[in-house]
């Protein structure tokens, strides 16, 4: 009998908060008649999660499911290097398709099943600030410098509160 090293590979804490985030908001798509579901990123480090269809505009998501409930904080943090990464897949995608109208948008998925989305394509790195944070939210695992920028619940596009 042979064993494969993909038989072997186990799925981490962070791959499964990214799946679930993933299925969840394709399961909120599903009920919502503007948000035509196109497909989820596989690789774990793909610096995008979904794309869907708002109309006629391909929408790139990053999404970050949450145990947090929605009203915990007043602004939600969004790590720079993120932003920029979906500004260079919106730009790739542009170039392939210079026709379609393409924007970013930030997925929060919270654990009171409230669904916030942000249009970040015009957002700029400006406002940006340096914190110790943790290095990731999914495992205890220390802290790392990180630049990070704010979005205020107030400026959510979609701010919804369903049952996914």
């Amino acid at each position: 009998m042979s064993i494969k090293l993909a038989d072997l590979q186990t799925t981490t804490k962070y791959q499964e908060m990214d799946d679930d985030g993933r299925l969840k908001f394709q399961g909120f798509c599903i009920g919502n008649p503007w948000c035509k579901f196109e497909r989820k990123s596989k690789d774990e480090y793909s610096p995008w999660d979904v794309s869907y269809y708002s109309g006629n505009t391909l929408c790139i998501g990053e999404i970050k499911d949450r145990k947090e409930t929605y009203d915990r904080y007043e602004d939600w943090m969004l790590e720079i290097k993120k932003l920029i990464s979906l500004k260079e897949v919106r730009t790739k995608t542009l170039a392939r398709n210079p026709n379609i109208n393409v924007v970013i948008h930030y997925i929060n998925i919270t654990e009171d099943d409230e669904i916030m989305i942000w249009d970040i394509t015009n957002l700029t790195e400006e406002s940006s600030l340096s914190m110790l944070l943790p290095t990731t939210t999914a495992e205890d695992n220390g802290t790392k410098e990180k630049d990070v920028t704010f979005l205020n619940n107030k400026l959510t596009i979609i701010n919804t509160k369903t049952r996914i």
